[in-house]
């Protein structure tokens, strides 16, 4: 049997670098203490798979207020979500990476619909590790 996980953390304008970094996985120092992740195998960055991919996201963030009209923000404003969309490994045991890839096309569907109220050019980052 297999399950499906969502996770959602607020994250303030300082933490957007840091968690576009580990989410794109881009930086050439991953080593540096924020980044050591154990968990991530930095062999398989290559094989990131992104529906979206935004390089800076405080200029992204900053785009879409100032397209929405709001011009100040308070320092302690929430930024962004940073949604973590996963299963169990007994769910993904035997799908091909065609049906991984349109179980997480639906992730990012539903994000669009449901958590962003339709706008889903409010999503700046989409990744499957």
């Amino acid at each position: 049997m297999g399950y499906g996980i969502m996770r959602t953390e607020k994250r303030q304008k300082n933490d957007l670098y840091k968690v576009r970094e580990e989410n794109n996985r881009t930086f050439a120092d991953h080593a540096k203490p924020m980044f050591a992740d154990k968990r991530i195998d930095w062999s398989r960055t290559d094989s990131n798979l992104y529906f979206r991919k935004t390089e800076n996201w405080n200029d992204a963030v900053k785009d879409l207020l100032e397209e929405k009209g709001i011009k100040r923000v308070r320092k302690d404003a929430v930024y962004s979500l940073d949604t973590l969309y996963t299963a169990s490994p007994d769910f993904f045991e035997g799908k091909t990476t065609d049906e991984v890839r349109e179980f997480f096309e639906r992730c990012l569907e539903y994000h669009g619909q449901e958590l962003c109220g339709g706008h889903d050019e409010l999503i700046i980052n989409a990744v499957i590790h």
